[in-house]
């Protein structure tokens, strides 16, 4: 077994350990393991979800669900709502969406493959989730991303450097039309540094939002965007359980 005792990936496992059903996942996830994937039963999610062994990025996407659940709307939703997920790394999210909300309708996106294909894994069992392999941007077309960034998360660029992979760009209002969401009750939205571009352009699709979550990755912007959400209808606020996040609610 390849230990992995980082103080990061301690404290990973400190938040998550409350959540995970047996003793031998929990020392998978604390410690790796020979294989390339190790199954966590999640209190309250009903089949297992899968993680990479060596991967520390899902151990950190794990407590940012299970345990910090920053994702979570903050008003009541409807009891068959709509929910797009963007950012939606390897399906952690929308697993929970779905155990909170099991009539949900769930549109999950994710631009790296390899996040949007154990995205698949780990939702093949929820026939109200569908996952799509593409990057959220203000234009439709191609962008890139570095392949090779140490991080939980990928920035897309128009121009990226180095390790650079190529994916599908979509706009948010031609992801509206192409899966015929004529509401949606919540829109969560966590695609690193993307934000700023999509919501300075790609707005028409807010009127058809109730409840918003945006994580914002520049700080100078929280403001703006608390003042473009309250134009747009909302009652906006920066979340006081995210460092760098915005709730809305449509009035």
């Amino acid at each position: 077994m390849s230990l992995l005792l980082n103080p990061r990936n301690i404290r990973d496992f400190a938040a998550v350990a409350p959540y995970i059903e047996g003793g031998r996942s929990k020392w998978g996830f604390l410690c790796g393991g020979p294989k390339p994937t190790i199954s966590l039963k999640i209190r309250g999610v009903e089949t297992p979800i899968v993680i990479r062994a060596q991967n520390r990025a899902d151990r950190s996407v794990a407590r940012y669900v299970f345990a910090d659940q920053f994702h979570l709307p903050v008003s009541t939703m409807p009891e068959r709502p709509i929910i797009l997920d963007l950012g939606a790394n390897i399906g952690l999210t929308a697993v929970h969406y779905a155990a909170l909300y099991p009539e949900a309708r769930i549109v999950a996106v994710e631009m790296d493959a390899e996040n949007a294909a154990l995205a698949r894994r780990n939702t093949a069992h929820l026939p109200g989730v569908t996952v799509v392999n593409a990057a959220i941007w203000d234009e439709a077309g191609t962008v890139a991303y570095d392949a090779g960034a140490s991080s939980d998360a990928f920035s897309a660029s128009s121009d990226a450097l180095g390790a650079a992979r190529a994916v599908n760009a979509i706009t948010l209002n031609q992801l509206v039309e192409d899966y015929d969401l004529g509401r949606i009750d919540l829109l969560k939205m966590d695609i690193e540094h993307a934000e700023e571009r999509v919501l300075a352009r790609d707005i028409e699709w807010m009127g058809r939002v109730r409840q918003v979550n945006i994580e914002v990755h520049r700080a100078s912007y929280l403001q703006d965007c608390v003042e473009l959400l309250a134009r747009a209808g909302f009652r906006a606020v920066k979340d006081s359980r995210h460092w760098s996040a915005v709730v809305g609610v449509r009035e």
